[in-house]
């Protein structure tokens, strides 16, 4: 099973990541990569579901700080769907909590972002 997966919101803009597991080591690199892609392409807007992804490293930090940074020059930003204890208590311990918009609601995640909702049912994981 992939660690994480990407798919695009209803115009080209936007896009869905979904994490699978602790962002840690390899996975850290991979997500890294995917966020590096998604951000010097076209991506103005990104939904990042971390649901299932209870930690992350400094090296998905970073990748989240270069995301928020690039979205934000281009009007648009990351948003943080379904935080969950262990990277809300990392945030929060990094001064960070204040730099991402944090929901636990899909339609409210979308609707931040200026869409009505993916281009595919969340529910079916």
């Amino acid at each position: 099973m992939d660690v994480v997966r990407c798919r695009p919101l209803r115009n080209q803009e936007g896009v869905l990541v979904e994490v699978f597991a602790p962002l840690e080591g390899a996975a850290s690199t991979e997500f890294s990569r995917l966020v590096r892609d998604l951000v010097y392409g076209t991506a103005r807007w990104i939904v990042l579901d971390v649901a299932s992804c209870p930690s992350l490293d400094s090296r998905a930090i970073a990748a989240l700080l270069l995301a928020q940074q690039i979205c934000a020059r281009r009007d648009g930003r990351v948003v943080l769907l379904h935080p969950t204890g262990g990277v809300l208590a990392l945030l929060g311990a990094l001064g960070l909590s204040d730099r991402f918009v944090m929901t636990s609601d899909e339609a409210e995640a979308f609707a931040l972002v200026g869409h009505e909702g993916a281009s595919v049912d969340l529910r079916k994981r």
